[in-house]
């Protein structure tokens, strides 16, 4: 019996199930008549990472969040419509009309429109593996690595690395822990200096040792007793942990497309969220060179303006739907009882522990991840 996406009819295959693929699909699987075009969304996991939750379950078994913030992707296509293959893409093949992507497997998956959502990739504790086996394992050795730590260094102070110091505090009030951040400051200057100024407060009431403008370069396995900075300054330290931000994941896009990818390993894309020069190509999410805070909430507008344009594109008409710049947002958690926001809005408003709490430092906004991929 042929596959679903080898019966003849033309395939739109989507790159990449995080927050900005899945939404595509979502939203693809709704407009798509499946008489007449397949639906094929390919990912290396047969689930979605719910990634403000990881940071929480590497830490604490609290909530038992590996069963309910890796969330299976079948309920995703609406009505069924669409095919969810799971493998490793090792080359994207381009013809003069579509083209073709190549699994691991040996397969071979044919494209009349290809949209490129291959995310971000991570280090240290949230380097995740692939299956559901192995990634039970890994959150558990974490979880015992945290627990015998009785000095803890954080290198990168973004989002990853505050909220991480705020659950290992949660835990382990009494621990040692220290962040190194390479700027004058949490997060980024894309940040207001008032928001930036309240997460340092924070942190620092719960004991948080701050050290800016300064680096680690090379991260020690754990037990080591001390850690040296790139500026000469020594930290007692039996775990160090990378918490710097991601980084795009364009490697096989880079080598398909050399022409579409920036210095920063970001694809280029037109206003209609198109790869700069080749038409039929979309991207997007962290992958895009868009000018904005990489995060997951923008995604769902990355996603309609795709999902428009692919209809477009199908029909023989010229992509006309245009993404438009959000406004910067953040919520940050402190802990489950803690955190600070920011909504790029009017005066720019800054909300504390209460609206953190309330919005997401409780739950990390699992329920709502899991009903926006078809999940009660």
């Amino acid at each position: 019996m042929a596959k679903s996406y080898n019966n003849g009819l033309p395939n739109v295959v989507v790159l990449g199930a995080g927050g900005a693929g899945s939404k595509v699909v979502h939203d693809l699987s709704k407009t798509l008549n499946p008489a007449q075009y397949n639906l094929v969304l390919v990912d290396r996991r047969p689930y979605y990472v719910h990634w403000p939750a990881m940071i929480r379950m590497v830490v604490t078994d609290s909530g038992h969040l590996e069963d309910t913030a890796l969330i299976p992707l079948d309920k995703n296509f609406v009505n069924g419509n669409g095919t969810l293959v799971v493998g490793t893409v090792t080359s994207i093949v381009p013809g003069e009309k579509g083209g073709e992507i190549v699994l691991a497997s040996g397969e071979h998956i044919p494209y009349a429109v290809l949209v490129l959502a291959t995310g971000s990739t991570y280090e240290g504790p949230l380097a995740l593996p692939d299956t559901k086996p192995e990634t039970s394992q890994w959150i558990s050795q974490w979880r015992s690595t945290f627990a015998k730590a009785q000095s803890i260094v954080l290198v990168g102070g973004g989002a990853i690395g505050i909220e991480m110091a705020g659950e290992i505090k949660d835990v382990w009030p009494d621990k040692k822990l220290t962040l190194v951040q390479g700027d004058t400051s949490l997060l980024n200057a894309a940040y207001p200096d008032k928001f930036r100024s309240a997460l340092v407060s924070r942190l620092k009431a719960r004991g948080v040792e701050l050290v800016f403008n300064d680096f680690v370069d090379s991260i020690p396995a754990p037990g080591a007793t001390t850690v040296t900075t790139r500026n000469g300054k020594t930290l007692q330290a039996d775990l160090v942990v990378a918490t710097r931000g991601a980084r795009p994941n364009t490697e096989l896009i880079k080598a398909t497309f050399p022409d579409a990818v920036d210095a920063r390993g970001r694809v280029k894309v037109t206003p209609e969220l198109e790869i700069v020069g080749h038409p039929g190509v979309f991207a997007a999410g962290d992958i895009t060179d868009i000018e904005e805070q990489k995060q997951v909430a923008k995604y769902p507008g990355h996603a309609a303006v795709v999902a428009a344009n692919v209809v477009s594109e199908l029909a023989g008409q010229k992509p006309t739907k245009e993404y438009k710049k959000q406004p910067e947002m953040i919520l940050i958690t402190n802990g489950v009882n803690g955190g600070a926001a920011y909504v790029g809005m009017l005066w720019g408003i800054v909300m504390g522990d209460w609206f953190a709490r309330s919005m997401k430092s409780k739950d990390l906004l699992v329920g709502m991840a899991r009903k926006g991929l078809g999940y009660a």
